[in-house]
C-alpha cells in the first residue's frame, strides 16, 4: 500500500463545524441597548443589533451589524432572527406619564412578537424587566419570589411582559432579569431634574431621607446580562440587578451637591406636601405643553424606600456589580454640567 495512503488512512475524522453564537439585541438604539452591544463587542461575542429605523442604526457603535425589524410582522422577524442564537430583549419604553394601552405596546407587544419569530434552536431569550413590578413599597429585602404589586402602567405592562415570557419557560430556555434604578453614562431621565433644583437651591429632602434608592450602574446591568447569556440556569429563572450599596435619599443629594459644587440642602419636606406640589406643578406644565421638573413620578422614585437582597444573582449568575455609586454618580453630574454649558452657549 503507498505511504501517502496509509497516512490517509489513519487521519481523525474531521468533527462537524459547530454553529457559531449570534446574539440579537432587540431595542439596541436604546441607553441599555448601546451599553449591552458595547459590552458583547468587549467579550468578542457575535452580535446585531435590530432596529425600527434607519434613523435609530445612525445611533449604534461603529462596526456593530443591524437588521430592520417590524414587530407586528411577525413572519418577517422570524425570517430575521433565523440564524440567531440568542436574543436580548431590550425592547420598551419607561415613560411613566403615557396609558396603560400605550405602554403596552411599547413593552408587551414587540416581546411577544420576539418569542413567537424566536428560532427553534434558540439557545438563551434574556428578558429585561424592573424592579417596577414590585410597586413602590415592597417589603424590606424583598426577592425573586416577593409578590408582584404593579402600581402604574408602566409597572403593568412589564408584568404582562414578564408573564409572556415565563410562559415559554418550558418550550425553550428564557431568563428574566429586573434591574433597579440605572445610572450612568447617558441616563439623566429623573436624575438631571433633581440635580438642577439642587443647583438652584430649590431641592429639599422629602420626608426624613433615610430611604434607600435601588440604584444600578448601566454597566453593572449590562455584565448581568453577559452572565444571564452565559449561566447554565434553569429555564424562567429570575433574577434582580441591584448595587450593593445602600444609598438613601439623603446621601445620594448631599453627595450631588459636592459633585456639583453647590451647598447641600438641609431642609425637608413632608411627602404629603410635596405629593401635591408635584401635581400642581405637573398640571400647570401640561397646560403650558412643558414637562414637569417636580412630577409625581420623581416624587415617588426619590421617597420610596425600596431595598432587595439580590443574593440569587451573584450566587447562580455570578454576577458582581462594581462600579460604585460615587464614580456612577460623578458620571451623571459631568454629562449635565456639559448640557448646561450647552445651553448657556445656545
Amino acid at each position: 500500500m503507498p505511504r501517502h495512503a496509509r497516512a490517509k488512512r489513519h487521519q481523525p475524522k474531521s468533527q462537524p463545524a459547530r454553529p457559531k453564537l449570534l446574539v440579537a439585541v432587540a431595542g439596541a438604539s436604546g441607553r441599555l441597548g448601546l451599553h449591552v452591544l458595547r459590552k458583547l463587542r468587549s467579550h468578542r461575542w457575535r452580535c446585531v443589533a435590530l432596529v425600527r429605523s434607519r434613523a435609530a442604526a445612525q445611533k449604534l457603535p461603529k462596526g456593530i451589524n443591524w437588521r430592520l425589524v417590524d414587530y407586528s410582522d411577525v413572519d418577517a422577524l422570524a425570517l430575521t432572527l433565523a440564524d440567531v442564537t440568542h436574543i436580548v430583549n431590550c425592547t420598551g419604553r419607561p415613560d411613566q406619564n403615557s396609558s396603560l394601552h400605550e405602554m403596552m405596546a411599547a413593552n408587551v407587544l414587540p416581546t411577544r412578537a420576539l418569542l413567537i419569530a424566536s428560532p427553534a434552536a434558540l439557545q438563551k431569550f434574556v428578558h429585561i424587566s424592573s424592579i417596577s413590578v414590585y410597586g413602590w413599597n415592597p417589603k424590606s429585602g424583598a426577592d425573586e419570589f416577593s409578590p408582584r404589586r404593579p402600581d402604574t402602567p408602566y409597572a403593568h405592562s412589564k408584568l404582562e411582559a414578564e408573564k409572556l415570557v415565563l410562559a415559554q419557560a418550558h418550550k425553550r430556555p428564557v431568563v428574566v432579569l429586573q434591574p433597579g434604578m440605572i445610572f450612568g453614562t447617558d441616563f439623566h431621565e429623573g436624575f438631571w431634574p433633581a440635580l438642577r433644583m439642587i443647583m438652584q437651591g430649590q431641592m429639599r429632602i422629602l420626608g426624613s431621607g433615610k430611604n434607600r434608592l435601588p440604584l444600578v450602574h448601566v454597566d453593572d446591568v449590562a455584565r448581568g446580562i453577559i452572565c444571564a447569556l452565559r449561566a447554565p440556569v434553569i429555564s424562567g429563572s429570575v433574577f434582580l440587578l441591584v448595587g450593593p450599596e445602600q444609598i438613601t435619599q439623603e446621601k445620594a443629594i448631599s453627595s450631588a451637591a459636592v459633585e456639583l459644587g453647590v451647598m447641600a440642602p438641609q431642609s425637608h419636606l413632608s411627602l404629603h406636601l410635596a405629593n401635591l406640589m408635584s401635581h400642581s406643578h405637573s398640571f400647570v406644565r401640561s397646560l403650558q405643553g412643558r414637562q414637569s421638573s417636580l412630577s409625581p413620578e420623581m416624587v415617588r422614585q426619590m421617597s420610596s424606600d425600596r431595598f432587595f437582597d439580590c443574593s440569587r444573582a451573584r450566587t447562580l449568575l455570578h454576577w458582581r456589580p462594581s462600579v460604585p455609586f460615587k464614580i456612577g454618580l460623578r458620571q451623571v453630574v459631568s454629562q449635565f454640567e456639559s448640557s448646561q454649558r450647552g445651553e448657556s452657549y445656545g
